[in-house]
């Protein structure tokens, strides 16, 4: 597989995976009570339907960085936002909350084109730069740079799912520490449990042969 079709696969996978992202997200949220209150329910629909919208980045070098920052940003601190008012728990809420902001980073970069829109800084239209592999760019209005400019663009997809794929290892190492020093605390528990019991045992046997 091409370097093309990678891309091509990683963004296609990165858009089922949002649609994925944003249902469990929804059905977490509404098993609170606070769920059918209007308010509460028309952030929640914002929040899906901002998520499903198509990206088509502008093409200006003075809006770009910004409107692709709005995606990274505004959809996890929304979705955290809701699900800590929403639950009980706050404690564990916390660590959800930063779990499902971390997954939807790694969309995003998984994606691609949302970090190549906020590196563009030159104006132009955006379409697709093959049918074959369905990838969006900025094509320059000044044809005599646009292949070099296109060359650029597939380098940052590419540096953008690298970031992805980085996030991804990050963040199954982050959760087998986090495994083994929960396995490793309940060992210990376990361990000081017996110690006692085994003391109050002795204690016990002691108390026994002291009375006979």
């Amino acid at each position: 597989m091409d370097n093309t079709n990678l891309r091509s696969t990683l963004q296609t996978s990165s858009n089922a995976l949002r649609r994925k992202w944003i249902s469990e997200v929804k059905s977490e949220i509404e098993k609170s009570p606070l769920s059918s209150y209007v308010v509460f329910s028309l952030v929640l629909a914002g929040l899906e339907k901002l998520v499903e919208v198509e990206f088509a980045c502008p093409c200006n070098p003075r809006w770009n960085a910004l409107f692709a920052a709005i995606f990274f940003i505004l959809p996890p601190v929304i979705a955290c936002v809701l699900i800590y008012i929403s639950r009980e728990k706050k404690k564990d809420t916390v660590f959800f909350s930063f779990v499902q902001a971390m997954v939807w980073q790694i969309l995003m970069f998984l994606d691609g084109q949302y970090f190549a829109c906020a590196k563009t800084n030159w104006s132009g239209r955006f379409v697709i730069i093959d049918k074959a592999a369905p990838l969006k760019w900025c094509e320059p209005t000044n044809r005599n740079s646009s292949q070099d400019l296109m060359i650029k663009t597939q380098r940052w997809f590419f540096d953008s799912q690298v970031v992805g794929i980085g996030l991804v290892f990050a963040g199954l190492t982050l959760f087998a520490v986090y495994k083994t020093i929960i396995i490793c605390k309940c060992c210990t528990t376990e361990e000081q449990v017996q110690e006692e019991n085994s003391s109050i045992c002795q204690q016990d046997q002691n108390q026994d042969s002291s009375a006979i």
